[in-house]
């Protein structure tokens, strides 16, 4: 895929069409070896949408133009897409032979993550000496000796396929911190990027790295500079995903987390200081220190937000390093972002919500109460797969004197239906989580359903509260690899507080001659999530409520190994302990054995394998 024409130009129209369709074809690493000032958010919102396929976007921090002018800093002057709020992207900035920082190159200290071989300027007489030989825009076969980030990036782009090929079933952002972890660090990267070091591929393929953040750890804080351009804003993406806690770490926010990570703030100039972690895949801890050491912390301020973002404010003065913490609420992990502005009076942090104990589905109609900033005017959205959301409003509201609004869509007659609402005066918001409601027809006999929403209240006895009398769940103990049976029987559940969460599954058996209707409402997982499938057996469901091919479309990894692995999804083809109507999916030698198992949302499967792994989403609604 090619997105410049042979003058080596292109435009955001013709890097949608290639990243639309790398999403198509399930690509796992884009290389973006191009960029400019101009923010467009059709290309963000594009790459936003390849994020949510588990595609990570390797982009170059850019070169000065002019034929050997200096690079710059992209948090004082912008370039795109490196400069994007998207956790999927990879800055690359480049070096010389001499693993000095090659002196067109742009950097970042947050906005770009490590450096790779791009070539020096000017070119030897002999281009072997300062060029990388590298694939031209020129035709479709040209190569030729050259420099700039736009050499940079590919190497990056490369190894982490490589790593991606001994590495299989780990995560997009497990892949990328495994990387990120295993440069080189060098004295003329400092402060450049934010491991401060270069691409060092044999290191990432041998060492024992752990899939940790870069930045987990006191001392490797990425560093954050002060904005000193207008708007006097700055976002740095980042995770913490397998990040842990240091021994005498304090309790940020007094909740002992678990999964901190570490940034460090130094002003040039005093400002009032803004930090917030708004737009976050979970519930995170802020806290911001002074001192020296992890056990000899000061604390200057500190924040557990509502709606899963934290705010705090500050007078920070020039000289004094500000140590910032990133933990999970009760250990949540995920990825998250984290903007410096400098803001007085304090910015109101998002509050539009959807409360999800008001959820409702009933006849044909879908009810919730969407609760913000009095007398806002909201535009509520529905999407029927999470994909695809017309930009125009399904609906607009104004909420209240209370703040408050019951929203009732009265054509809520498709088999499932999901709501996100904004506001986008005064203020742009977003709301902080997403709802809807999915139907299912269980057939007569056996099938594996799940509950593809997450409710306030996942229990049978809550989920399934009238069903026909001897209506069965059979709930599958990975533990002892028996069967936990519970029966509805006079009204009620013989097991009323066994659960069905998102992501698992269970055997249902429907007594009646007919379809057996099953309704499920809450809000839709979002975040880093993560869904053990153990050796053996067990039943599962993608957390995600979202249908399509189990590997391809919902990211399930697959092992590719010797040891078989068998796959059965179960329609009504279950009669106790035999199998009859159903069909077995065998994935061997490399390749599915019949086609690859396609799920429907709110449909489990039944797994066997020989080793077990993590199934993991890194998806948002609003990425």
């Amino acid at each position: 895929m090619k997105s410049l024409d042979q003058s080596g130009q292109g435009y955001d129209d013709d890097h949608i069409e290639c990243i639309n369709y790398a999403i198509a074809q399930r690509a796992h690493i884009l290389n973006a070896s191009w960029g400019g000032p101009q923010y467009g958010e059709p290309l963000r919102e594009a790459i936003a949408a390849a994020r949510n396929h588990g595609i990570l976007f390797i982009a170059a921090a850019g070169n000065n133009q002019l034929e050997g002018g200096p690079g710059w800093d992209v948090e004082q002057i912008p370039n795109y897409p490196v400069c994007y709020d998207v956790d999927s992207i990879v800055g690359v900035v480049a070096t010389t032979r001499n693993d000095d920082l090659a002196f067109y190159s742009c950097y970042g200290s947050a906005k770009t993550h490590l450096a790779a071989p791009g070539g020096s300027y000017p070119p030897s007489s002999d281009p072997k000496v300062n060029g990388v030989y590298s694939a031209s825009y020129e035709t479709q076969t040209s190569y030729a000796w050259k420099y700039g980030t736009s050499m940079s990036a590919p190497h990056v782009t490369g190894a982490l396929a490589l790593l991606r090929s001994y590495w299989p079933y780990e995560s997009a952002v497990e892949l990328m911190n495994r990387m990120l972890r295993s440069t080189d660090p060098l004295a003329s990267l400092n402060t450049k990027c934010q491991t401060g070091g270069r691409l060092n591929l044999k290191s990432a393929l041998t060492g024992s790295w752990p899939a940790r953040p870069y930045n987990d750890g006191f001392a490797n804080a990425v560093l954050l500079r002060q904005p000193i351009q207008p708007p006097y804003v700055l976002t740095a993406v980042g995770n913490n995903v397998n990040a842990t806690k240091e021994l005498g770490e304090p309790n940020h926010v007094g909740n002992p987390g678990g999964r901190s990570v570490w940034w460090t703030l130094l002003p040039m100039y005093n400002f009032q200081a803004e930090l917030t972690t708004e737009g976050s895949g979970f519930s995170t801890l802020l806290a911001v220190y002074t001192g020296n050491t992890v056990s000899g912390l000061t604390q200057v301020a500190a924040h557990a937000g509502a709606c899963g973002a934290s705010q705090v404010n500050f007078y920070a003065q020039s000289g004094v390093a500000y140590r910032v913490a990133v933990d999970g609420l009760n250990g949540a992990a995920g990825t998250f972002k984290l903007t410096v502005r400098s803001a007085w009076p304090p910015t109101p942090l998002p509050s539009l919500t959807f409360s999800l104990d008001t959820v409702e589905r009933t006849a044909g109609q879908f009810r919730v109460r969407i609760t913000g900033p009095v007398s806002a005017q909201v535009i509520v959205q529905r999407s029927l797969d999470l994909l695809v959301w017309p930009e125009e409003a399904y609906a607009t509201v104004t909420l209240g004197g209370t703040g408050s609004h019951d929203y009732v869509d009265a054509s809520a007659t498709a088999a499932l239906g999901f709501y996100r609402a904004k506001i986008l005066s005064p203020g742009r918001q977003n709301s902080c989580n997403t709802v809807g409601y999915v139907d299912l027809q269980a057939p007569p006999g056996h099938s594996f359903i799940a509950n593809p929403l997450n409710a306030t209240d996942n229990r049978v006895i809550t989920l399934l509260p009238d069903v026909p009398e001897g209506t069965t769940l059979y709930h599958w103990d990975d533990t002892t690899d028996q069967w936990i049976i519970n029966v509805f029987d006079l009204g009620e559940w013989s097991l009323p507080d066994l659960t069905l969460s998102p992501g698992k599954g269970a055997r249902l058996r429907n007594p009646l001659a007919g379809p057996l209707a099953l309704t499920f409402v809450g809000a839709v997982a979002q975040g880093y999530g993560v869904n053990p499938v153990d050796n053996g057996y067990c039943i599962r469901s993608s957390i995600i409520p979202q249908a399509g091919r189990v590997s391809t479309d919902l990211l399930m990894p697959i092992l590719l190994m010797n040891d078989e692995r068998l796959w059965r999804l179960m329609n009504g083809g279950y009669v106790e302990s035999k199998f009859s109507d159903g069909v077995w999916y065998t994935f061997r030698d490399g390749s599915w054995q019949q086609e690859e198992p396609t799920l429907n949302v709110g449909e489990s499967f039944w797994s066997y394998r020989n080793v077990g792994l993590w199934w993991s989403r890194n998806f948002l609604v609003w990425p």
